[in-house]
């Protein structure tokens, strides 16, 4: 009897029970003589059935097998598919041995009322093995097979496809390990299919698996599956296909799709072959880890000492997703060959939590594969989990040669990375980091004082010598950096840091008290070599830095910080936030921003070259108006023979509280905030090395345009001022340079 049940979520997992208390095996005289077989050795001959063609047909009224049975299916080597229906309306119960020693046939196991295999099931057959609850099955000529088809009926065509008309039994699969012939393609079809504590294995051969629900459909032994809404449910144990010279693929079609406590739907190469591809459809999918140490989820690899590349990975989800608790889908690489490409596809809601995660990465001279993913909403969180990264990622690991691949995410609606969830694509060896492209509706980055990383990174480890990749993003709405996110292109050792370029309607940076850095940074740490990377900001409408967010370049190592770009249609507004270029020994980055009204209220922009040697960078405002509420505005060197940057603010207007601002200086002039200083300065060294400060020629009427927020402060009308001497050293200090995310 079995006996299903669904746990909270809808999904189908397992409780059922098996009664069977002796093995029976009996023909319903159909198709041969009607007989009952004595057991435990069950012999059912090729008499027992009607041959027609390459095709031996069998019909029982009962099939169980218990522990220590075995039924052994005779014929002629010509036979090519051996075909077996059970008609009497009850699953059939399998704990013991399927053999067939007729020649190198197929064998077809149908019973429309369910099939379960125990934990002592073995299947021993030359050929592929397909076990469905199928109401008949379909050959190439059009002649169907199912519980009603008589003796006069049978074709010697080839079998084509299982056929549901309607609703059928599950198959259940208890523990215990199926194994099936090198090379074969088997498959599972019924209207349930659940899986504890199993394992199937086809070497080097293909495995699907289709879960039927209600739908009337057709489902081809060999070819694409229809969608199907029944359950599949894996718990523990685990579907593989490959090993050897590769090969193979797993193609897994149904509605609620579940892979839980260390189940694992894999395929694999140990040799010269590839990997062969891993495939699933459903309504929605559960992979959760639940606390199982072993791998749980979707894998694709290529072992150590291999050549072949680890196959693709491709899952379509018409639903939900739900990825927790250190639940995977993956495809590695441990030596020469590639990993395979991840692709998700999920319409509605996709969440990866807690130590979760979907990525490729490489352990070997091989590279990396891209990963793609699109939905309609994403949430990445690790809430308490600190182990390894939370969320999307490729990686060039220690010790590999190979390259780390391209991350690609869509979301249509709103993309949250929360409390250490990440997009990463890093470098911890020789290989590149690769390079981030991501676009959404709504994009929020909000570290919630996480101590790890958290936000979209890419990076290059200490002693790599690799180069970080470029990260794009795309945001339709708004996006939001919060409480410690971040968004990263960082380098710790010889390469460089990559550029990053941002679009958005809005772009709000806030830190909300955070201890951590919250912004968006390109930088190299110190005792490194590399570059860092330029950085770029498109907002349609405004861009906020409150707090002591910041938006940064820089490089506390040996190279050059890069530039900074940023663009706004109406409005930047900097309240106790900073916009900074800086250098070590190298030159500092320019910075270019374009806004109708810049408002610096506390806030800082400044290009500074900290060591000795490297040029202060430039400074270019364009727009309407400026306004200066305790705002700094620096570009200053430290190195003896360096030059200061150049100022040009190209505004129609300058608004500073009480309409004061302080141009150049001789002493060093520290930012302290509400302090009620404005300062504009371009210092070096030697006074022939300082910058110039040139301001475009103010509007008169200037003050009646730019609105009522602004009316506490006054115009001040500058033409051109020279800078005075000045030696200045920023007063920027940096809570977090930044922070290259926990991967191993």
């Amino acid at each position: 009897m079995l006996k299903l049940a669904r746990l909270n979520n809808g999904i189908l997992i397992s409780s059922f029970t098996t009664v069977v208390s002796a093995g029976q095996v009996a023909t319903d005289g159909s198709m041969g003589a009607a007989t009952t077989l004595t057991g435990p050795n069950y012999n059912v001959s090729q008499d027992l059935g009607t041959t027609v063609g390459n095709n031996l047909f069998h019909s029982f009224g009962t099939f169980n097998l218990s522990q220590g049975d075995v039924a052994t299916f005779t014929g002629a080597d010509t036979i090519q598919n051996v075909i077996s229906r059970v008609t009497d309306g009850n699953p059939s119960s399998i704990d013991g041995t399927i053999e067939s020693q007729v020649g190198n046939a197929n064998f077809f196991f149908i019973n429309p009322a369910g099939v379960v295999f125990g934990q002592h099931a073995t299947v021993n057959v030359p050929g592929d093995f397909h076990v469905s609850t199928a109401n008949e099955l379909r050959f190439a000529d059009g002649t169907k097979y199912n519980l009603q088809t008589t003796h006069g009926s049978l074709t010697a065509a080839p079998p084509e496809a299982f056929g549901f008309l309607a609703a059928t039994g599950n198959i259940v699969i208890e523990g215990g390990q199926l194994q099936f012939s090198e090379g074969s393609n088997v498959s599972f079809s019924g209207g349930s299919i659940i899986s504890n504590n199993a394992t199937i294995e086809v070497p080097q051969g293909s495995l699907q698996i289709y879960g039927q629900g209600n739908a009337v459909v057709n489902v081809p032994i060999n070819g694409e599956l229809p969608i199907g809404n029944g359950s599949i449910a894996i718990n523990g144990g685990g579907w593989s296909v490959g090993g050897g010279n590769g090969g193979g693929s797993i193609v897994v079609s149904g509605g609620e799709v579940s892979i839980i406590n260390g189940g694992v739907v894999a395929s694999s190469t140990n040799g010269q072959g590839n990997a062969g591809f891993v495939n699933v459809n459903a309504a929605n999918l559960l992979i959760d880890g639940q606390g199982n140490e072993n791998f749980t989820g979707i894998a694709s690899q290529a072992n150590s000492n291999s050549t072949g590349d680890a196959g693709t990975i491709n899952v379509v989800v018409t639903g939900n997703v739900q990825i927790l608790n250190n639940g995977k889908i993956s495809s590695n690489t441990f030596a020469q060959g590639n990993a395979g490409s991840v692709t998700l596809n999920v319409a509605g809601t996709l969440q990866i939590l807690n130590g979760s995660g979907v990525s490729s990465s490489t352990r070997g001279q091989g590279d990396a594969g891209v990963v793609t993913v699109a939905a309609g909403n994403l949430i990445i969180d690790a809430g308490s989990f600190t182990k390894h990264l939370t969320g999307i990622s490729s990686q060039a690991n220690s010790n590999s040669t190979g390259n780390a691949g391209a991350v690609n995410v869509n979301v249509v609606g709103t993309l949250q990375i929360l409390n250490g969830g990440e997009i990463a694509s890093n470098t911890f060896a020789t290989g590149n980091a690769g390079n981030i492209t991501v676009a959404a509706g709504d994009l929020i980055i909000d570290g919630q004082e996480a101590a790890i990383f958290t936000g979209i990174a890419s990076g290059v480890a200490p002693n790599a010598t690799g180069n970080a990749g470029v990260i794009k993003i795309n945001v339709a709405g708004t996006l939001q950096i919060l409480h410690g996110g971040e968004i990263t292109s960082s380098s710790f050792s010889q390469g460089n840091a990559g550029s990053i370029f941002v679009a958005a309607t809005n772009v709000i940076l806030d830190d909300h008290d955070s201890s951590y850095f919250t912004g968006i940074t390109s930088g190299v740490a110190p005792n490194s070599s590399g570059n860092a990377g330029q950085i770029v900001i498109t907002a349609a409408n405004n861009l906020s830095i409150i707090g002591t967010a910041e938006i940064t370049s820089a490089n506390y190592g040996t190279g050059n910080a890069g530039s900074i770009i940023i663009s706004a249609n109406r409005l930047i507004n900097m309240q106790h936030g900073s916009i900074t270029t800086i250098s070590n020994v190298g030159h500092g980055g320019d910075i270019n921003i374009n806004a109708p009204i810049i408002r610096l209220h506390n806030g800082q922009i400044t290009t500074s070259v900290e060591g000795e040697g490297g040029n202060g960078g430039d400074i270019n405002l364009n727009g309407n108006f400026l306004v200066l509420d305790t705002g700094f505005i620096q570009a200053n060197t430290a190195g003896a023979d360096a030059k200061g940057g150049n100022i040009f603010v190209n505004m129609d207007g300058l608004f500073t509280n009480g309409g004061k601002v302080k141009i150049g200086g001789w002493k060093k002039e520290i930012f302290v905030p509400n302090s009620g200083k404005n300062i504009i300065q371009a210092a070096a060294n030697a006074r022939e090395n300082y910058g110039n400060i040139t301001f475009k020629n103010p509007k008169d009427d200037a003050a009646s345009s730019i609105g009522a927020d602004f009316n506490r402060l006054e115009p001040l009308k500058i033409t051109k001022y020279p800078c005075e001497d000045f030696k200045h050293r920023a007063s920027f200090h940096r809570k977090k340079v930044v922070i290259l995310p926990n991967v191993e």
